[in-house]
């Protein structure tokens, strides 16, 4: 096949015949073909023979977690929400291929031949088809590479094209987490991850009258935040700005207090020193405030939050200084996951293991702290769940009902949740509680095998014990037979599916009901109710039956 009308050879790609690893391919000749001619856009959207034309023809992400700045970043999540990866990686192809004049002479000194224009064609012939010669001996070298990741954003890159210096500084510097007082310099995260003005504000005001106003669409920014972080982001810009004026209003409330206290002060009965102190803290509670004001706390939520905490305790230091009846107490906004992302968590069940997870009833009702259960947000939002014996088990159980967490077992221990059968609760249902068997959890320990024998054999005699033993296989048994009948009749299904056949909805609403039936099973675990596993079992099997039937009777 030609590539742009030229034969191409073995050589092409493995012109390292002689020098070096015998027959290696040399990375330029692949970009000088790929990018040749093209600015690094082009180059990356119309590069030649890429499937589908993007970085992930050639590159696939990596699959674990990269540390940017201290952060863990997953390539994964990003790619799959439609970030391109040209927004993170800049300047990854230098150079454009192109043949300078000169480089003809270094081969050639007859006139005649420097002076005819040849086609391209010709000359590709001429050098690369029959006299094989490497891509980079003429062309100029292109370099492509993902480089350093830049932590920090490029303004000249866009916004610079358009705008000076000194527009928008407030908000560029809080942006970048400099300026303020009492606060040492904090980057926005977003700032970290090198996103620049337009990466929020593309599309909003446009033209020369936006150099003149501060207009905006809240719900077109609301609409960017969705874009890269996900559905339940709307909300949050505005809860940044309900945060953020509760704590102006708390910031300028002191600040005016520090003020009239000030001019209504006798001067004479106050030491120089002390008020030359004191106006010097108001007037760095001012500047706080002032650029918290013009920077728009939005740009950075967190470095502005602390900058406004400053202010409250300059101006209530201040206060105490020239007010003998005021006593200072620190008013810090506590910067915490609810208040700056997760408002409205608290109002969710989340799925968490086989449970529906209250966040109001631990963090609301209880005050715990987000880091009890997850990691810090260096390593975003993993869950851990070794804290939770701490409270559910051990002295703390009771605290809530063991179905709570073990729903399943609960359910096949009482005999419900069956699909085609008739309840029949466990013989010792409503006679003994959780605790009489899993006596260990109220010790914080982990429940074991022999916990259970001795269970058994403490309120009947010795030869309970064997009868648990007895239950145990017996359930075994009943989990591997339908299990494997199970993956039997799984991958039937999928076989046809893959051959285009069509499976009918009654033929997957049959595996289905069996399918539940066996998770019962497995999940409650039989010997909690073996009587009501083994009728569960025995519907999943006939059930399978009938599906595999079905199947085998199409044509």
């Amino acid at each position: 096949e030609l590539r742009r009308g030229k034969r191409l050879r073995c050589t092409t790609c493995h012109a390292q015949i002689v020098q070096g690893t015998h027959l290696t391919v040399t990375e330029t000749d692949c970009f000088i073909c790929h990018f040749y001619g093209k600015s690094e856009g082009e180059a990356l959207e119309n590069c030649l023979s890429c499937a589908v034309g993007a970085c992930t023809s050639c590159h696939s992400e990596p699959k674990w977690d990269i540390n940017i700045a201290g952060y863990a970043f997953n390539h994964r999540r990003y790619i799959e929400k439609g970030v391109s990866c040209g927004e993170c990686h800049l300047n990854v192809i230098q150079g454009d291929g192109q043949v300078p004049p000169k480089r003809c002479v270094e081969c050639h000194d007859e006139p005649e031949i420097l002076q005819t224009k040849y086609s391209s064609e010709f000359i590709h012939k001429n050098h690369v088809t029959d006299y094989k010669l490497e891509c980079y001996r003429c062309h100029s070298e292109i370099i492509h590479h993902k480089g350093e990741i830049p932590t920090l954003a490029h303004f000249d890159s866009n916004c610079g094209k358009c705008h000076i210096e000194e527009v928008h500084l407030g908000p560029r510097e809080m942006y970048k987490g400099i300026g303020g007082i009492g606060v040492p310099p904090s980057p926005s995260k977003m700032y970290i991850a090198n996103l620049d003005c337009t990466a929020c504000h593309s599309g909003l005001e446009r033209g020369e009258k936006a150099l003149y106003t501060v207009s905006y669409d809240q719900s077109a920014l609301e609409a960017r935040c969705v874009g890269c972080h996900g559905e339940g982001y709307a909300s949050m810009l505005r809860n940044w700005q309900v945060l953020v004026a509760k704590a102006e209003f708390e910031t300028n409330k002191g600040i005016y207090t520090v003020q009239s206290k000030l001019y209504g002060l006798d001067r004479e009965k106050v030491g120089s020193s002390t008020l030359k102190r004191a106006q010097q803290l108001l007037n760095e509670a001012r500047r706080n405030y002032s650029f918290v004001l013009l920077g728009k706390a939005a740009h950075n939520i967190e470095y502005a939050l602390k900058l406004l905490n400053v202010s409250r305790n300059k101006a209530g230091e201040a206060l105490a200084m020239i007010s003998k009846d005021y006593v200072p107490s620190n008013s810090d906004l506590q910067l915490s996951c609810v208040n700056l992302c997760h408002s409205e968590i608290d109002k969710q069940l989340l799925p968490f293991g086989k449970v529906s997870f209250p966040h109001d009833k631990h963090a609301s009702e209880n005050g715990m702290d987000c880091e009890a259960c997850h990691s810090d947000r260096r390593d975003h939002g993993r869950t851990y769940f070794k804290n939770c014996s701490d409270c559910h088990h051990g002295e703390s159980l009771g605290r809530v009902e063991c179905e709570d967490c073990h729903a399943t077992t609960s359910n096949l221990f009482y005999g419900r949740g069956g699909t085609g059968v008739e309840g029949i609760p466990g013989l010792k249902a409503g006679i003994v509680g959780c605790a009489d068997c899993h006596w260990a959890t109220e010790q914080g320990k982990r429940s074991k095998l022999e916990n259970f024998r001795a269970s058994c054999i403490r309120c009947h005699e010795e030869g309970y014990g064997k009868i648990l033993d007895g239950w145990l296989a017996a359930e075994e048994q009943l989990v591997s037979h339908t299990a494997s009948k199970l993956e039997r009749v799984r991958r039937v299904m999928e076989s046809k599916q893959r051959k285009g056949k069509k499976i009918y909805v009654s033929y997957k609403n049959i595996f289905e009901e069996a399918e539940r039936n066996f998770n019962l099973v497995e999940e409650g675990k039989a010997v909690h109710n073996m009587d009501y596993s083994e009728i569960l079992m025995a519907n999943a099997g006939e059930k399978l039956d009938e599906v595999l039937k079905l199947l085998s009777e199409e044509k």
